[in-house]
């Protein structure tokens, strides 16, 4: 029997418990019982590895940056543009990003953190997994399911059946894809941007097998130029009016522009980053003013932080690209990046999103373990 890895089981179940398991119960009550049985387990975990080990109990320099620059964003905020959605704003931070951190810098093997949040996911795959026909009573709607059951769940089983050949999750993946188009439609454009990344990431590529794949971006991009056609007889043969189907027919038919409301949210979100170029309105500032997040990632940031986030932001990438080059194991990097910020394109806000947390934490701590290494691997790529 194989030894399971504490750390990496933990991380795996807090990913999953929040916000999944909070649709089940819908009692924020077991919700801080969770969080809190999380939370004595990993200290209890934590006080036994300190008998073995003192110094993997230590607490990462990185963790604690990431909370003092963090926490005095709030404070800034706090002091000069203080607004009603501060407090909520600094409890989703606590809960997916403090809590969410906390766990991630103990974790030392990322297979296994795919191992066991594709498992758990298989489990909330199955539970969840007539939900769309029963009007998302589970998820409430369309973009929580997509968000929070089809995508990671999707992401999850390819990873596992064609990275470590875990057959098992073939079915799973298959049956993961089609309720993707039960979902938001930006999440199976997040799905397919993944595919592609996760396979030029994987597979070396001889001649024969550059040319099958030019044939196959080919025959895509044949089926994206009749997908209009190809959804509306997938539609009426099988009768999936979706909201993801119905959305993408209206784009094409010219109905809508494809961004729900969104290009009205963008429009003010740009006006009040002109209004206030250099710190912006601090965090929550945006969504106490109007009642709704940005709803994209960098318009986010630019109107929370100003010019000066924005410039960290951008730094940020910047070492992301180059630490990329330098890593092993760069599935479970693709996994995070795709996930913790593809959806903040559309979808959500960096606060209270958990994968876009462990996304930051992991480049600004492997960036101090490679330091030295980093010019040799930029020469041989």
């Amino acid at each position: 029997m194989k030894k399971i890895s504490v750390n990496e089981l933990l991380l795996s179940l807090y990913l999953i418990l929040f916000p999944s398991f909070s649709y089940f119960f819908k009692s924020q009550v077991l919700n801080y019982v969770f969080i809190c049985a999380i939370i004595i387990a990993f200290i209890f975990n934590s006080l036994l590895t300190n008998k073995r080990n003192t110094e993997k109990t230590k607490i990462s320099f990185t963790f604690i940056k990431i909370n003092i620059i963090t926490l005095s964003l709030f404070a800034f905020t706090f002091v000069f543009y203080n607004n009603d959605m501060l407090i909520d704003y600094l409890g989703k931070y606590i809960i997916y990003g403090f809590l969410t951190m906390l766990l991630f810098s103990k974790v030392e093997n990322y297979d296994k953190v795919i191992h066991y949040s594709a498992f758990l996911h298989l489990i909330l795959f199955i539970i969840s997994i007539m939900d769309p026909f029963n009007n998302y009573k589970i998820y409430q709607g369309y973009m929580s399911f997509g968000l929070f059951c089809a995508l990671p769940c999707f992401l999850l089983f390819h990873i596992e059946e064609n990275y470590y050949k875990n057959k098992k999750y073939i079915i799973p993946e298959i049956i993961s894809i089609l309720l993707l188009f039960y979902s938001n439609r930006n999440t199976i454009l997040i799905a397919i941007v993944f595919v592609l990344i996760f396979d030029l990431v994987t597979k070396k590529r001889s001649l024969k097998k550059m040319v099958k794949y030019s044939l196959l971006l080919i025959f895509t991009s044949i089926i994206i130029m009749n997908a209009e056609s190809i959804l509306n007889y997938i539609s009426k043969k099988f009768q999936l009016n979706t909201y993801a189907i119905t959305a993408i027919l209206q784009w094409f038919h010219g109905e809508t522009t494809g961004l729900a409301g969104r290009d009205i949210i963008w429009d003010r979100a740009i006006n009040v980053f002109t209004s206030h170029p250099i710190f912006g309105i601090g965090i929550g500032g945006y969504h106490a003013r109007y009642g709704v997040y940005c709803h994209n990632l960098f318009l986010d940031i630019l109107v929370s932080t100003g010019v000066l986030g924005f410039i960290l932001l951008l730094i940020y990438l910047f070492k992301s690209i180059k630490i990329y080059k330098c890593l092993n194991n760069k599935v479970f990097f693709v996994f995070i990046f795709v996930i913790g910020f593809l959806p903040l394109m559309f979808n959500n806000y960096f606060m209270a999103w958990k994968y876009f947390w462990i996304a930051i934490y992991m480049v600004l701590s492997y960036e101090k373990k490679v330091k030295g290494e980093m010019k040799k691997c930029e020469m041989t790529i």
